[in-house]
């Protein structure tokens, strides 16, 4: 299990980074510029110190 990051965990912060993403729909942004889903990804980082967690 993660430490906890304020009230979250590490795993809910980076969660809560893609739902971010999702709810603005950078996404869409990209495809209007051109930029295939193929070529899009979603990842959710958060930090505590020296740890690193990456989801995507």
């Amino acid at each position: 299990m993660y430490k906890y990051y304020g009230k979250k965990s590490l795993e809910e912060t980076a969660q809560s980074a893609i739902a971010q993403i999702r709810e603005r729909k950078y996404s869409e942004e990209l495809k209007m510029k051109g930029i295939t889903d193929s070529q899009i990804k979603e990842y959710g980082v958060a930090f505590e110190g020296k740890t690193v967690l990456i989801v995507d």
